[in-house]
């Protein structure tokens, strides 16, 4: 009975074992599958390290790249402030120059009332000389009619000079003769 029991036993475990045969296969197959699955991911794999590899160096381009800005950005500093500096004072030059514009009209007008008093001034001369001209014109026939007066003298005075002469020489012959 034992024996019986035990190929009873035997004969279950082989049924047991061929009934797991086809999971076993399964198994195996899965195994393969999974092997292949592997295998076709592998390029894929290489593919993403490749992508992270160049990701890694595109980040570091970015970081080289950030940090030449940040030198440019340094190295410009002193020309935008340079820069800002010429702004102000271009800035003031030309408020200065509004200033300038501005105190030469206010000379403008104050100078008018002085230009309008000159041209006044000029007015009344013109004027004057306007009305100095009959007397003026009077003073040129008087020294005319002066002229024509000494010129009509002049042989009056001649005149008057030989009788001088005349008397002056009978003087001499009278003081000749008194003497004697």
């Amino acid at each position: 009975r034992a024996l019986d029991a035990e190929v009873d036993a035997a004969e279950a475990l082989v049924e047991a074992a061929e009934a797991l045969e086809p999971a076993l296969d399964a198994e195996v197959d899965a195994d393969d599958a999974l092997v292949e699955a592997a295998e076709a991911l592998e390029p894929a794999l290489d593919a993403e390290a490749d992508a992270d590899d160049a990701l890694e160096s595109a980040l570091d381009a970015d970081v080289d790249a950030d940090d030449a800005l940040l030198e440019a950005a340094d190295a410009l500093e002193p020309a935008l402030d340079a820069d800002v500096d010429a702004d102000d004072a271009l800035e003031s030059a030309l408020d200065a120059e509004v200033d300038a514009a501005e105190a030469l009209v206010e000379a403008a007008e104050a100078l008018e009332p002085a230009l309008d008093a000159e041209v006044d001034a000029d007015d009344a001369l013109v004027e004057a000389a306007e009305a100095l001209e009959p007397a003026l014109d009077a003073e040129v026939e008087a020294d005319d009619a002066l002229a024509e007066a000494a010129d009509a003298l002049e042989p009056a005075l001649e005149a008057d000079v030989d009788a001088d002469d005349a008397l002056v020489e009978a003087a001499d012959a009278l003081e000749l003769a008194l003497e004697r």
